[in-house]
């Protein structure tokens, strides 16, 4: 199994720009377009549609003036029979594999908008990407133009003139690592085989899927919710002995907050409550397992902590708490909203006894839910909730304090390769 994060790519194209200055091949109009395509898309989807994630409303802000006046890519002539617009995977000339990766880049940057707000939170962590993004296209335009006979070269030349213009007036942070929010997006390949230590990404990323499809059902089923609470007890109890492995500093009091505030949900929650719709075998499944690596994960830390790598492992239970704490918010009025549309039922001998229950309660039989009977239930939420939020916030901050300078990553300032 393999596991690629958004970081993960932008390293890679990093590395695969330093391979362009050791390069002579020709470079065709066709493979500059297919590469000019990718980057504007890779930044369309960095930025948003007419700068969506731009957090500073500025209109002369460099990040606006990126999305408003990158030079628009060529389009296809009439009748011609080669595609531009896509590099092939298997063509070895090094700008194609460069596009392969900004093309999966971009890909994989194509989140829904409530996973996309956590990946690059100020207007400072996208000027970081969005620099990168352009120096590599810098640096591929001036190639291309040393590389292309000069009169197909206007295309790279006015691209490269805009990338370094942008760059010279784009406020960045030097000597950053790659921001964190880029590894919280990733792409998990199941594959056989794979290592023992995979498994807790795999399971991670099927337990994800399966709850998004359950809580996407029209009547959601109700061991979904409540399993959401007390997976988010378990892997914040086993992210915060991680982190306290990894850091050896004090843990944040906001993972303690989380597992308490989670683990009062199933206190509150009542026994045989339910909306009538099962949960998917699929669902089930995924949670035994995830919840089985969790438990193998925090008896490793008790009996061998030498062998966990508190590194990796934290990078991965950071993104399972970024999904845990983001169905959380999207279900986060669904008891209510269930309450209040009678989809809530529990056994009768469980509810406190009222005149209209009485038949109910001598025959064992389910009952509708009213807003009073859960009132415990759905403060316990909302809290948890909101200590879900504070421990994920806690997670960032932890992985932005830790960052280290990192001398390979490609300068913000174009590489001059064309001699």
């Amino acid at each position: 199994m393999s596991t690629t994060t958004a970081a993960d790519l932008l390293e890679r194209a990093d590395l695969l720009t330093r391979t362009l200055r050791e390069d002579d091949r020709p470079v065709t109009p066709a493979r500059w377009a297919a590469f000019d395509h990718t980057t504007h898309r890779l930044l369309t989807e960095l930025l948003g549609p007419h700068g969506t994630w731009i957090r500073d409303t500025r209109a002369s802000h460099p990040l606006q003036t990126v999305i408003d006046h990158y030079p628009a890519p060529a389009q296809p002539l009439p009748g011609d029979d080669e595609p531009f617009t896509t590099a092939s995977a298997t063509d070895p000339h090094p700008l194609a594999r460069l596009t392969c990766t900004l093309a999966v880049f971009a890909d994989l940057m194509h989140q829904p908008d409530d996973i996309r707000a956590d990946v690059l939170r100020s207007t400072a962590e996208l000027s970081n990407v969005t620099a990168r993004v352009l120096s590599i296209t810098a640096v591929a335009a001036r190639y291309t133009i040393a590389n292309m006979p000069l009169q197909e070269a206007i295309p790279p030349l006015t691209v490269g003139r805009f990338a370094e213009d942008i760059l010279t007036h784009l406020p960045t942070t030097p000597g950053e690592r790659l921001e964190p929010g880029l590894r919280i997006v990733a792409a998990v390949t199941p594959s056989r085989p794979f290592l023992e230590a995979d498994r807790l990404d795999l399971a991670i990323h099927r337990w994800d899927n399966a709850t998004a499809e359950s809580l996407a059902a029209t009547i959601p089923c109700a061991e979904v919710l409540h399993t959401l609470a007390t997976q988010g007890t378990h892997l914040y109890g086993v992210t915060a002995r991680v982190y306290a492995q990894h850091d050896g500093s004090a843990v944040p009091v906001a993972f303690p907050a989380a597992v308490q505030s989670l683990a009062r949900v199933d206190e509150t929650w009542i026994h045989g409550l339910t909306t009538l719709t099962p949960p998917s075998h699929q669902f089930i499944a995924a949670s035994r397992d995830l919840y089985e690596q969790l438990r193998r994960l925090d008896q490793q830390l008790t009996r061998d902590a030498e062998t966990v790598e508190p590194e990796a492992v934290a990078a991965k239970l950071a993104r399972a708490a970024h999904r845990i704490s983001r169905h959380l918010c999207a279900a986060e009025q669904l008891p209510e909203q269930l309450i209040h549309s009678e989809l809530m039922f529990a056994p009768a001998r469980r509810l406190a006894p009222h005149p209209d229950r009485v038949t109910d309660h001598v025959r064992g039989r389910l009952t509708t839910v009213r807003a009073h009977d859960a009132t415990e239930l759905t403060s316990a939420w909302h809290a948890g909730i909101t200590a879900a939020r504070g421990a994920t916030l806690a997670i960032d901050l932890s992985n932005s304090a830790n960052r280290q300078p990192d001398g390979d990553s490609v300068a913000c300032e174009p590489v001059e390769i064309c001699r």
